[in-house]
C-alpha cells in the first residue's frame, strides 16, 4: 500500500518536473504558442514526435480559428458603431468622445487584421525565426555556453501570470464600475472590451519574447555576466584606475582635469576649459554663501545651540571654512602642473618596472578609490539627509547659503581627503613592488639560484597589485640600480604630491581640529550639565548631531594620517632589505651598488607635511590629542566661570552625576 503510494507520488512529481522543464527552445516557448494559438493570433502549435523531438507545424483550425476570431470582432465594431454603444459614453459623452470612439472603431477593425491576418500571411518568418534560434542555440552548445531553457520557461510562465493579472483587474475594475452605474452594456462591447486587451497583450508578450531571445543569445555570443562585470573593475593604465575619482574631483572643480581615451585605447589627463570656468564658479558660490552667512550671523550649529562661546566658534567655523576652500580652489589652479606630474611620474614608472620584469596591475588602485568614494560619499549622504531631516522635524528651514555653506564645506573636503589617500596609496603600491623585487633577490640567492644557470629561467610570484617576472639570469647589479632609479622617481613623485596637498592638508587639519575642539565642548557642556541652553532639539538630538559631525572630521583626519603613514612605512622597509642584501651579497659590484642605495635611502625620504609645520603621520595622533585636552579644560573652564553659571563651581559629584542622568533620558 505505502510502496503503490510512492510509485504514484513519485510518478505524479515526475510529470510536473516534465511540465514544468523544457529541454530545447520549443519547449521553453511551448505554453506561449499554445495561448496564442487559442486566441488565434498564430497557426502554429508545438508537437512533439514519437522519438520525443519537438517542432511547430501550422494547421487548418488555427486558420479558421484566427479568421473566425477577426470577423466576429469586425461584427462587434460594426454592431456598437451601428448601435452607437462605448465604454466611454457611458462615462462622458460629447463630441470629442462620440469622435473617439468612431476613429476607435475603424482602428479596431484595422488592427483585428494586423493581428489576426497578417500573421497568417507571414508565418513563413516567425517559422524562419524559431529555426534559426534553434540553429544557434546548438552553435552556442558547441561552444560550452548552452542555454538555459528551463530559465527561459521560467520567465515566459512569470510574464504571462503578470500580464493575466493585469488583464484581469483590468477587466474586473470596468465591469464594476458599470454594475455600479446601473449599465448593461451588451455581449459584443465586453467582447471586445476583453478579447482586445487579451489579443494586444498577447501580441506584446510575443514580441517581447522574441527581442528577449536575440538579447539572451547575444550575451552568450559576448561574454558572461560575470566577466562583464569583472570588466569594470579591471584597468591596465594609471589614469583608467583615477577615472571615477577623477570624474567626481571634475565635477566638484577640484581639478581641471578629466581622464580622456585616445583611439589607440592609451588614456591621458586633459585639461579642460570648462574645469577652470568650473572652479572659478565654485569659488565665487563659496565665497559668496560664507561671507553671507558670516554676516548674517546664521548657521546649522546655530539652530542647535546659541552662546557666547558657540558663537564665537561659529564664526571661527565658517572663517576657517572660507580659507579651507579658498586655498583647496586655489591650490587645483596654480598647482595643478605639480598634480599633472605626479602622475606623469607614475605612468613613466611602468617602463622602469617593465626592465626589471614587474608588469603593474592596477585592478587594486581602481578598486581602492572606489571604495573610497563610496564610503566617503556614503557617510556624507546619512549624515546630511540625517540633519536636514532633523531640522524639517522641527520645522527649521535653512536658508540657501546656510545649506550650500554646510554641503559644500563636508563634501569639499571629504573628496579632497578621497583625493589624497588613493595618490598616497599609489605611492605605497609601487613601494611594495621595490620591497617585493628586492625580497626576491634576497630568496635567489638564499636558494643559490644564481650560480650554474645556463638557459633563461623565470621565477613568477603573482601577488594582489602587481604581476613579476624576475628574470633570473639577469645581472643583479643591473636590478638594483633599476630599483635605484624606480624609488628616486616615486620619492620625487612624492615630494611633488606633497608641494600640491600641503596647504590643503594644513586647512583641512586645522577645521576638522576646530570642529572637533567645538563639538566635543558642546556635547561635554550639555551632559556635564554647565548651562542652561535654549533649544527645540532634545538632549538626545543635540549629542547626537554634535557627536556625528565629531565622528565625521575624526574620520578626516584617521583618513589622512593612515594614508600617509602607509606609504612611510613601506619606504622605511626598503632601508631594512638594502642592508641584508648587503650582508648576504660577495659581489664587489653589486655590494658597491646597495651602498649607493643606500646612500640614497639616508637622503631621499617619503615624507608628508602641511606646510612644513608638522609631520603627516602617526605622531599627529598624539598632538592633537593633548591640544585637544588643553582647550576643552579652558572652555569648560571659562563656561564655569562665568556670570550665567557662578554657581557652577560648587557641583558635587552627585549632582553632576544627576544631570547627566536627567539630560540623557
Amino acid at each position: 500500500m505505502i510502496r503503490s503510494g510512492l510509485k504514484s507520488y513519485r510518478a505524479c512529481r515526475r510529470r510536473v518536473g516534465d511540465a514544468l522543464s523544457a529541454r530545447d527552445y520549443y519547449g521553453a516557448i511551448q505554453m506561449l504558442i499554445a495561448i496564442a494559438y487559442v486566441l488565434g493570433i498564430t497557426p502554429f502549435v508545438v508537437t512533439h514526435s514519437a522519438k520525443g523531438e519537438s517542432g511547430m507545424q501550422q494547421s487548418w483550425y488555427g486558420f479558421v480559428n484566427a479568421i473566425s476570431r477577426w470577423v466576429l470582432l469586425a461584427y462587434c465594431y460594426t454592431y456598437i458603431n451601428l448601435h452607437n454603444e462605448s465604454l466611454i459614453g457611458y462615462f462622458m459623452r460629447n463630441r470629442i468622445s462620440q469622435f473617439s470612439t468612431r476613429l476607435h472603431n475603424i482602428c479596431g477593425i484595422w488592427s483585428a487584421v494586423f493581428t489576426f491576418i497578417m500573421p497568417l500571411l507571414l508565418r513563413r518568418h516567425l517559422q524562419r525565426f524559431i529555426e534559426d534560434v534553434m540553429e544557434v542555440d546548438r552553435r552556442l552548445d558547441r561552444l560550452r555556453h548552452p542555454v538555459n531553457f528551463n530559465a527561459v520557461f521560467g520567465v515566459a510562465t512569470l510574464v504571462l501570470a503578470l500580464v493575466a493579472l493585469l488583464d484581469t483587474i483590468i477587466t474586473v475594475t470596468c465591469l464594476v464600475c458599470l454594475a455600479q452605474m446601473e449599465v448593461r452594456a451588451s455581449w459584443q462591447l465586453i467582447f471586445i472590451l476583453v478579447y482586445e486587451l487579451m489579443a494586444i497583450s498577447m501580441t506584446i508578450v510575443m514580441f517581447s519574447l522574441i527581442t528577449r531571445t536575440v538579447q539572451r543569445r547575444l550575451n552568450y555570443l559576448h561574454t558572461t555576466a560575470l566577466r562583464r562585470v569583472r570588466k569594470y573593475f579591471i584597468s591596465s593604465q594609471v589614469y583608467e584606475a583615477l577615472r571615477p575619482l577623477f570624474f567626481l574631483t571634475f565635477l566638484y572643480g577640484l581639478t581641471p582635469f578629466h581622464v580622456v581615451r585616445r583611439k589607440m585605447g592609451e588614456s591621458y589627463l586633459k585639461m579642460s576649459c570648462f574645469g577652470v570656468f568650473n572652479i572659478f564658479i565654485y569659488i565665487c558660490l563659496c565665497g559668496f554663501c560664507y561671507i553671507s552667512s558670516l554676516r548674517q550671523g546664521e548657521s546649522i550649529v546655530g539652530y542647535f545651540f546659541r552662546t557666547e562661546i558657540s558663537t564665537i566658534g561659529d564664526r571661527l567655523q565658517i572663517f576657517n571654512g572660507l580659507i579651507a576652500g579658498a586655498v583647496i580652489y586655489t591650490s587645483a589652479i596654480l598647482k595643478r602642473c605639480k598634480l599633472l606630474g605626479t602622475l606623469t611620474i607614475l605612468h613613466s614608472l611602468d617602463t622602469n618596472f617593465s626592465n626589471i620584469g614587474v608588469r603593474v596591475k592596477y585592478s587594486r588602485i581602481f578598486r581602492y578609490s572606489i571604495l573610497v568614494l563610496v564610503f566617503k560619499l556614503l557617510i556624507l549622504g546619512v549624515y546630511f539627509v540625517g540633519v536636514f531631516r532633523l531640522l524639517v522635524s522641527l520645522d527649521v528651514t535653512p536658508s540657501f547659503c546656510v545649506c550650500m555653506t554646510f554641503f559644500l564645506q563636508h563634501s569639499v573636503v571629504s573628496i579632497a581627503i578621497c583625493l589624497f589617500c588613493v595618490i598616497a596609496f599609489s605611492f605605497e603600491r609601487r613601494l611594495s613592488i621595490i620591497n617585493q623585487v628586492l625580497k626576491n633577490l634576497s630568496h635567489q640567492w638564499d636558494s643559490h639560484s644564481l650560480k650554474g644557470v645556463v638557459q633563461k629561467q623565470r621565477s613568477l610570484q603573482c601577488l594582489d597589485s602587481f604581476s613579476m617576472y624576475t628574470i633570473v639570469t639577469k645581472d643583479p647589479a643591473e636590478i638594483i640600480q633599476e630599483s635605484m632609479e624606480i624609488h628616486h622617481l616615486i620619492c620625487e613623485a612624492a615630494a611633488t604630491a606633497n608641494k600640491y596637498f600641503t596647504y590643503q592638508l594644513l586647512t583641512i587639519i586645522s577645521i576638522a581640529f576646530l570642529i572637533i575642539v567645538f563639538d566635543a565642548y558642546y556635547v561635554l557642556e550639555t551632559l556635564l550639565g554647565k548651562s542652561k541652553r535654549e533649544s527645540k532639539f532634545k538632549t538626545v538630538e543635540f549629542v547626537t548631531f554634535f557627536s556625528c559631525q565629531m565622528i565625521l572630521y575624526l574620520i578626516a583626519i584617521i583618513s589622512i594620517v593612515e594614508g600617509s603613514n602607509r606609504a612611510i612605512k613601506k619606504s622605511e622597509k626598503t632601508g631594512g632589505i638594502v642592508h641584508s642584501l648587503m650582508n648576504k651579497t660577495k659581489s664587489p659590484e653589486v655590494k658597491e651598488k646597495l651602498q649607493q642605495f643606500s646612500m640614497q635611502l639616508l637622503h631621499l625620504k617619503i615624507n608628508f607635511t602641511a606646510a612644513g609645520l608638522f609631520n603627516i603621520d602617526r605622531t599627529l595622533y598624539f598632538t592633537i590629542s593633548g591640544a585637544l585636552t588643553t582647550y576643552l579644560i579652558i572652555l569648560l573652564q571659562f563656561t564655569s566661570n562665568s556670570p550665567h553659571n557662578s554657581n557652577g563651581n560648587y557641583y558635587s559629584c552627585c549632582e553632576t552625576f544627576n544631570n547627566i542622568t536627567n539630560h540623557t533620558n
